[in-house]
């Protein structure tokens, strides 16, 4: 039955907008040397590292990673120490929110409180996708008053209507026509791993419902070398809109979320982001 998602919560637009909190447990994500390690911390364990000396208290601190229900998405908080400013960061049609930790590590390392929900259809979700519980979903993160928006695929479609001040789409559709053969686009795509009433009608619906104007520039549109026609269209028309245009070399429709070159891109985007107004 499909689920029809939740607005955000005052306190959870509180927690993700200002973020002033000590994790007492979580995943505490340092960067160190161009590495990233994982250290499960907690207030017992940081006594007793600080006694060894074994970290200085600079190497302390680092990002909390927390699980939450936002928007009636399971979400994961990436939160790190003295964070002004708030991102959202949504993964395409098929995906799910594991599948853009990284982006949203990068737009942490970049100074920001992030979200990274599941979308309605997806991952845990409890819904179905469909062109009502994307509207819902979109009005949900709209309410959050991110700052800004990273999205990939139909994540970038729900990204460009929220209205944040800092806009970075990755592998945007300019339509939901996509050529090529069955086999490929199962490949691609992926909807076997989509909750809809048939494949591929959850997206058209998700396309009705948040079809509009682009937004203006500033936005950065990354696309992949190797990316799907509609993609590409997508890429001619934003560079025509006067945004900002980058071909990212070495990567497809799908494993541009990871690509080095991507999560350099976008956190240097989101530094940039108290010059942009809109």
């Amino acid at each position: 039955m499909p689920h029809a998602a939740s607005r955000i919560t005052k306190s959870e637009k509180h927690f993700i907008t200002f973020c002033a909190l000590s994790a007492a447990k979580g995943t505490v994500i340092r960067m160190q040397m161009g590495r990233i390690t994982c250290k499960l911390a907690n207030k017992a364990h940081r006594r007793a590292s600080r006694k060894k000396n074994a970290f200085s208290e600079e190497e302390e601190k680092g990002t909390v990673i927390k699980q939450a229900l936002v928007a009636g998405a399971p979400t994961y908080l990436l939160l790190p120490e003295g964070s002004q400013n708030s991102a959202v960061v949504l993964h395409g049609y098929g995906g799910v929110k594991e599948e853009v930790l990284g982006l949203g590590l990068a737009a942490a390392a970049a100074g920001y409180a992030v979200c990274v929900p599941d979308l309605p259809g997806h991952g845990a979700h409890p819904g179905m996708l469909t062109g009502g519980s994307i509207r819902e979903f979109a009005a949900g993160l709209r309410s959050a008053g991110f700052t800004a928006a990273v999205g990939h695929s139909l994540g970038g479609l729900v990204a460009a209507v929220l209205g944040t001040a800092v806009l970075c789409l990755l592998s945007v559709p300019l339509e939901a026509r996509f050529a090529g053969g069955k086999s490929e686009l199962l490949r691609v795509l992926r909807a076997r791993r989509v909750r809809e009433k048939k494949p591929y009608a959850g997206l058209e619906e998700a396309f009705a419902a948040l079809g509009g104007p682009w937004p203006g520039p500033p936005v950065l549109l990354l696309h992949a070398v190797r990316d799907l026609p509609v993609c590409l269209a997508a890429a001619a028309r934003g560079k025509e809109t006067g945004w900002e245009v980058r071909a990212i070399r070495g990567a497809g429709h799908l494993d541009i979320v990871t690509a080095p070159e991507t999560l350099s891109a976008v956190a240097s985007w989101l530094k940039k982001g108290d010059s942009f107004q809109r």
